[in-house]
């Protein structure tokens, strides 16, 4: 038989089994690269190629790009208002060292250079306690010192009381200048001088408690401490400056009330009662303008009390109430710490009087960049896990 113009199926290359599987695997080949090309594009049923849905698109959810957008939308808001809620203290002491390794902290190193009055009676009461529970002759020389060094840096108080201030050498809140006042030191002064007198056993001592308080009858104008508001009614201000404005703080006037007490209680001098009733009525009378309705305000200017201070006005006019029975007093007391605490109840507190601080900005703003890197980074995964097969 001829075989001329035959073509066996087997070898034609369009025809026969094996050709036959070739061209499959051809397809598949095509198939393959083509998907590979486009990379997350799958094809439609009808073999058009489509783009995959994004991450952030969330394949697989009904209703549309529009519901998705609103989910995390809520999920970010929810994360953030969470973040706000149990960060604040952390947040803000990052942003403090943040800020600080950035431009420095001008008043650290003045403190670390010339520590306040305030400071420094704290380290002596520190002192005398350790005196007080381990009398031996080291911690009693240790006390003397750190006691003495008020009598030896007192100044003079202008006028013909013999009174004694211990002023701040350096700038602080409130545009004060150096050398202000402070109503919170004097009397902290005078009741670590009854204390020095306790330990050390120097009688000496109680006569600097008494020209301590010397400073809080005389007024701001004339070098002293004193706000008159009315009749009888003394503010002992803890920031004293003839050139500022009274800020009036609330925490310091409590702490001034608190330690006049403590000397009244201790000595019976009747200065000191008399300070103390005088100062005492002048709380009742402004007492009403520290309420934000849901927080308490850190001073008279209208700036919120942060949460520790919140919590520090609710104490010590909790023991007010308990060495005067005043029942004004406890009334605040109650009615401020049924406000509870927490960040967006003072942030709501400062939206009422149209005034947000830097720390509270501060704590919003970093929450909201983390709330969405994690919420962007949830909805990238769940895409991923949601997303539809590549269909061949």
């Amino acid at each position: 038989m001829s075989t001329r113009g035959f073509t066996s199926p087997r070898l034609s290359g369009t025809h026969g089994p094996l050709n036959s599987g070739r061209a499959a695997k051809s397809s598949l080949s095509a198939a393959a690269l083509r998907d590979t090309a486009l990379r997350d594009t799958a094809p439609d049923v009808t073999g058009t190629p489509i783009p995959a849905t994004p991450p952030w698109r969330l394949s697989g959810w009904p209703g549309g790009s529009g519901p998705r957008f609103v989910v995390i939308l809520c999920v970010w808001a929810g994360i953030t208002a969470a973040v706000c809620a149990t960060g604040e203290r952390w947040i803000t002491s990052t942003l403090i060292k943040v800020w600080d390794a950035a431009l420095g902290s001008h008043d650290d190193e003045t403190l670390r250079v010339a520590p306040s009055p305030h400071t420094r009676a704290q380290e002596a009461y520190a002192i005398l306690n350790q005196a007080r529970a381990h009398r031996n002759p080291q911690n009693v020389e240790r006390a003397r010192q750190a006691v003495d060094w008020f009598v030896q840096n007192a100044s003079v108080m202008p006028g013909a009381n013999g009174g004694a201030v211990w002023p701040c050498s350096y700038a602080y809140s409130y545009n004060t200048k150096p050398m202000w006042r402070s109503a919170l030191t004097q009397t902290e002064i005078a009741s670590l001088m009854l204390d020095a007198e306790e330990v050390l056993g120097d009688a000496n001592y109680r006569h600097w408690a008494q020209r301590a308080l010397q400073p809080l009858f005389a007024d701001v104008a004339s070098g002293g401490v004193r706000v008159v508001d009315g009749p009888q009614s003394w503010w002992y201000e803890e920031y004293a400056d003839e050139s500022v404005a009274p800020p009036r703080v609330l925490n310091g006037m409590q702490y001034a009330l608190l330690y006049l007490h403590s000397v009244w209680r201790r000595t019976g001098d009747p200065q000191a009662k008399l300070l103390f009733d005088n100062g005492l009525r002048s709380l009742h009378r402004h007492l009403a303008d520290y309420d934000a309705g849901s927080w308490t305000f850190y001073d008279a200017q209208g700036y919120m009390a942060s949460p520790e201070y919140h919590k520090v006005h609710i104490k010590l006019l909790g023991r007010l109430y308990a060495v005067t029975g005043d029942s004004e007093l406890g009334h605040f007391q109650k009615k401020w710490q049924a406000y509870g605490g927490g960040f967006w109840k003072r942030f709501y507190s400062n939206l009422t009087v149209w005034r947000l601080n830097n720390s509270q900005i501060g704590v919003l703003g970093a929450s909201a960049m983390m709330s969405l890197l994690v919420t962007l980074m949830g909805a990238w995964v769940l895409g991923r896990v949601r997303r539809e097969p590549v269909l061949a």
